[in-house]
Parts: C-alpha cells; sequence; structure tokens
C-alpha cells in the first residue's frame, strides 16, 4: 500500500467525531545531503539564502571544534564547501539562518565570544575575511534565538537574554561593526525572551516574546527602528488553550502578522494565528491536532503569493515532522512531506527557502548519521486528492485531468468556485448531493483550483 493511501486510511479510521477537511498531496523530495560531523551537525532553527549558485546555511553543532560551520551547497546536493568552523573564540553554536547585503553574509551565535554570550559577525561569500562585530554579553543582551535583518547600512536583532532586566533586548549594529545600541531592554509586563526574527515594513520592527506579557505567556508586539513606541499588539491568553510562541519568527504579508504557537488552539498543542499590524483582527486560522492533520509545533511560515508553507517540527505519520500548506485564510491545509528518519527529522523552525519551484530545508536529526538533513521538495510536481471528511460524508472531482466535464459527487449542497492561476473566479457555482457536472469548456488549458467551504482541490484542464 502506498503512502498516499496509507495516510487516507489513517484519517478515515481516527475519524471519531471531527468534521474536518483533509487534503493529502504529492510532491517529489530530494535528499540533497546527509550531514556528518566534521562537516556539520544538528543544524537548529536555521534556513537557506542563496546567491543564485548556491545555498548558504549553518550547523548548530560539528565541525572540527563540533561547535558548528557556515557552509555553501549548489541546490543539486553537489560541491558541499564549509566556509568556516567555530572554534568558540569567534562564536559557537549559530542559530538562525544567515543574510546578505550581496557582499557579506552576516549572523549570529548562540554561545561563544569573550563572554560565551554568542557574537554577531560577517563573512564573505567565499569564506575569507570572518569579522566578529561584536561580542555579546550579559549587559548588551546575548543568547539569541533567531536571526538578524538588514535594513539600509544597520543590522536589527534581539538577544534571548540579558540586558538591565535580564529579560532580553532588541538591538541596531552598523554592518561595519560600529554603533551598537539597544532600542529596548525588555521588562516583564511588556514580554520577555524575545524569539526568532523581527520583520520590518520600514517602519516599524515587528516580533513575538515567549514569556512575560498582560498574561504572561509572551506576545506580539511592535517598535519603530529607531527604539521608540514599543506597543503590544496581542497579549497571548493564560488559559488551558495559552498562545505560547514556538522559536519561530512571524511572516508579514497584506497588513497581516502570522505566525504559530505551540500550546494553544482548539487541541492546546498549537495553532497557526494572524493579527493585524495595528493589533486588530486577531484570527486562529489553523488548530494543530496529531490525530487529523498531525502537525505539532510549526515552523516560521513562507508565503510564496498563493500558499503558506511551513514545516512541523514534530508530529506527521511517523511523528518526526512533516512539511505542509494552507491558504492564507487557514482553508485546504495539505500535508506535502511526512519525514520518516532517514529522510530526515524535525525540520528547521526557520522554515523554508523557495527558488520559485523548490522548497529547500534542513532537518536537525535524522538521515545516515542521525545528525540531520539537507533537503528540498519540488513544488511542480505536487498532485492533490482530496477528502472531505463530515459526518463521515465525502466529496471526490474525477476526472482530473479533465478536458470538457467535470464531475463532482458529495453528499450536501455546498457553493464552489473555480479560481485560476493569477487568483481569478472564472467559475462560481453550487453543487447538489450526488454526481454534478461542471461544464470546462469555457476555460483554457492550465491549473486552477477548486474552492468550497472546506475543502480545496487542485485541477488539471486540458
Amino acid at each position: 500500500m502506498n503512502k498516499q493511501k496509507t495516510k487516507i486510511m489513517r484519517t478515515l479510521l481516527l475519524l471519531v467525531a471531527f468534521a474536518i477537511s483533509v487534503t493529502i498531496a504529492n510532491a517529489q523530495y530530494t535528499k540533497l545531503l546527509d550531514l556528518d560531523s566534521i562537516n556539520g551537525k544538528h543544524p537548529v532553527g536555521s534556513s537557506f539564502i542563496s546567491d543564485g549558485t548556491y545555498l548558504y546555511g549553518m550547523t548548530n553543532e560539528g565541525g572540527v571544534y563540533d561547535f558548528g560551520v557556515i557552509f555553501k551547497i549548489k541546490p543539486d546536493g553537489t560541491v558541499y564547501q564549509k566556509l568556516l568552523d567555530f572554534n568558540g573564540a569567534n562564536g559557537k553554536r549559530p542559530w538562525g539562518s544567515l543574510i546578505s547585503d550581496g557582499t557579506y553574509l552576516y549572523g549570529m551565535t548562540q554561545r561563544g565570544g569573550a563572554d560565551d554570550w554568542g557574537v554577531i559577525f560577517k563573512i564573505r561569500h567565499d569564506g575569507t575575511d570572518y569579522t566578529v562585530l561584536e561580542d555579546l554579553n550579559v549587559t548588551k543582551g546575548g543568547q539569541p534565538f533567531g536571526s538578524l535583518i538588514l535594513e539600509g547600512s544597520h543590522l536589527y536583532g534581539m538577544s534571548r537574554m540579558g540586558g538591565t532586566n535580564s529579560g532580553g533586548v532588541i538591538f541596531k549594529i552598523d554592518t561595519n561593526g560600529t554603533g551598537y545600541s539597544k532600542l529596548l531592554d525588555f521588562v516583564d509586563i511588556l514580554g520577555s525572551y524575545p524569539i526568532g526574527t523581527l520583520v520590518s515594513d520600514g517602519t516599524y520592527l515587528y516580533g513575538m516574546t515567549l514569556q512575560g506579557a498582560a498574561n504572561g505567556t509572551g506576545g506580539v508586539f511592535r517598535i519603530m527602528q529607531d527604539g521608540t513606541n514599543f506597543l503590544p499588539l496581542h497579549d497571548f491568553p493564560s488559559s488551558t488553550n495559552a498562545n505560547v510562541a514556538t522559536h519561530s519568527s512571524l511572516l508579514l504579508d497584506g497588513g497581516y502578522l502570522y505566525g504559530s504557537s505551540r500550546q494553544g488552539g482548539a487541541n492546546g498543542i498549537g495553532n497557526v494565528f494572524k493579527v493585524k499590524t495595528d493589533g486588530t483582527d486577531y484570527q486562529n486560522i489553523l488548530d494543530f491536532d496529531n490525530s487529523i492533520n498531525e502537525i505539532v509545533f510549526s515552523s516560521t511560515l513562507y508565503f510564496d503569493g498563493s500558499y503558506l508553507y511551513g514545516n512541523g517540527i514534530a508530529g506527521g505519520a511517523y511523528g518526526k515532522g512533516s512539511i505542509y500548506r494552507m491558504f492564507p485564510d487557514g482553508t485546504g491545509f495539505e500535508i506535502l512531506f511526512d519525514f520518516d528518519g532517514m529522510e530526515g527529522e524535525t525540520p528547521g523552525s526557520e522554515g523554508l527557502f523557495d527558488d520559485g519551484n523548490n522548497l529547500y530545508g534542513m532537518t536537525t536529526f535524522g538521515g545516515v548519521n542521525d545528525f540531520g538533513v539537507i533537503f528540498k521538495l519540488d513544488k511542480t510536481t505536487l498532485s492533490i486528492s482530496s477528502i472531505q471528511l463530515e459526518n463521515q460524508a465525502q466529496i471526490t472531482i474525477y476526472p482530473n485531468p479533465a478536458r470538457d466535464n467535470l464531475i463532482i459527487n458529495t453528499e450536501e449542497v455546498l457553493p464552489i468556485r473555480i479560481v485560476n492561476a493569477l487568483g481569478a473566479t472564472v467559475l462560481e457555482t453550487q453543487i447538489d448531493q450526488g454526481n454534478n457536472i461542471i461544464d470546462l469548456t469555457g476555460l483554457t488549458s492550465g491549473i486552477y483550483v477548486i474552492q468550497s467551504e472546506t475543502s480545496t482541490f487542485k485541477l488539471i484542464k486540458e
């Protein structure tokens, strides 16, 4: 029995009283590299950036000193090259992803440096001219769990620990290593222990805290780039379904901030949420459920203009994580790939890198050596089948691909619409119980999305 059929059977067997749409998609997964000790191992909270030729990344451990490495690799998995071995004095245990200004790569380490509180560094793309820009410490803030962002000639970031109130800081520093300054010392009532990476809209910086704020469970905040006008946007509630931020970061798109929690939602194991940049219109758009959609914790989300993509850091068919996607309103949830151990385990919390056709990422564990893997997922190979489970009712479509007519079978009356690749609705109608024949002769050949109130299908029109 193939993996898709197995997953459908598991879903049907597990359904008791839930009403939920489950969509399963097949995507071509390729393991590009099994990490080993000398070349780096256990990438944590790290994703890739690209210069068009190479992907650049970091591992939290491994290398000559077992303190982590900086590396590059071609997108086909060839020409892996280690650029730097962290040795402690120049930093150790890098966390987060690299960023680039076209000349240098910039990043942070969680520990190491003069005071073992981490460093801010830069390095050229060929591995030369490594420079520690700042040694972090208890006063400046340190032990960052996130990445830097670049705004003009300034780097902005957060330190999880230290600062005046020992609750972490927001800082900026010039790309030449001068001008380090704290923009904010977190105080518990405003939030403490910031995690993840800041995002910017050009005026405000946005981020999340793990603890503190009004309910003690952290929240979402914004602050101007000069350090003024700090404002809590959303305080995670302290009930049993409290939202507690993961080690992931926010995504900013269309006036909304998208994020994920590791406690919260209807099932208490996390959710995906969105909130406007002014703090209004908070929405819980997906509840994780380890018996149905099998996501436990989530990475930073990525939006490609159509779908939100993320890593389920745990859960999945084998309990070792998965890759999923959905529409920005929370509909159309699809599991794209389940990690099984040999193909990787525990994908990174900073999410996925997209080159237009493929998604690239790393796992912390798994692979031949259990030191993690580098992988890609081919988006162009996605084919979708869907089951609508609502009181054990089903909705099916066939044939797919279709030429002139499409048959949709359902057990209830549902409105549907067909959307083209540009996002425009090209047909809107209502389907009745039983078989419904949909005339496709007016549609040009291509890929479409069929949407009902709870299900999403990919349709290929020949």
